[in-house]
């Protein structure tokens, strides 16, 4: 208890476990610098709580456990949206089974001020599955399968792409990420996050796809401008939870 009252700001408790906080020690940031030295002592004997990471999600029911509350869908009556489960886990499935028009299919959801300005990144992991096609014969896919948009038609990359999910076929669950740095383009501070087929410009699609496990995390906000990590170390960090 001396413990936790003394160093309260760079430890963490989690399942009746002490840890010493994963933001407190993260090189660079403002609260590593104030207390290197006692947190280089707890190192030795503290493990770190990279789990502790996911607080600073801005996506509420990232793991679909509420199913789609919350995240808004658009989909044509032929086609499936729906939360399944599998060992106790949930998580989204999309089918988009005709070729011909009106089959724009896809599930979102706005972030609203996810950043403070135009000048911040931001770090996007979305847990994809390809368990469906194998190849692109007799198939129309969209080639942006992932898309965070900063306004309607603003700031936009894509996360995954045509060919990113047919080579991922059969291998089970997999992450794609990025971080990127807000550009001025629009005012608005709010990120969209679409997966599936959302193309305004190919609205007829067929293929199959399963999400899981979605985050966007302001990295400006928690570690400081020009602290960020960078987009493999934060892949790193996300691969030890």
């Amino acid at each position: 208890k001396n413990i936790i009252n003394e160093y309260d700001d760079i430890l963490y408790i989690k399942d009746g476990k002490l840890y010493l906080s994963f933001i407190a020690g993260f090189p660079n940031t403002e609260k590593y610098k104030q207390n290197k030295e006692k947190i280089e002592s707890l190192k030795k004997n503290l493990e770190i709580c990279y789990d502790q990471l996911k607080e600073y999600n801005k996506i509420k029911n990232p793991y679909f456990d509420d199913g789609l509350n919350e995240w808004k869908v658009e989909n044509d009556s032929k086609n499936i949206i729906e939360v399944r489960k599998e060992e106790n886990n949930n998580y989204v499935h999309i089918d988009m089974k005709y070729k011909s028009g009106g089959t724009t299919t896809w599930i979102g959801k706005t972030l609203y001020n996810a950043v403070n300005s135009y000048d911040e990144k931001i770090y996007t992991n979305v847990k994809y599955r390809n368990i469906y096609v194998e190849n692109s014969e007799n198939k129309i896919i969209n080639n942006d399968i992932i898309r965070v948009m900063r306004g309607a038609g603003g700031y936009n990359f894509n996360l995954l792409n045509k060919q990113e999910y047919l080579k991922s076929y059969n291998v089970g669950w997999k992450k794609v990420s990025n971080v990127r740095k807000v550009v001025k383009e629009h005012d608005t501070m709010d990120i969209d996050i679409k997966m599936g087929g959302a193309d305004p410009y190919v609205t007829s699609h067929e293929y199959e796809i399963d999400f899981d496990d979605v985050y966007l995390i302001n990295l400006t906000e928690i570690f400081g401008k020009g602290n960020e990590p960078t987009k493999e170390k934060m892949d790193e960090i996300f691969n030890k939870f």
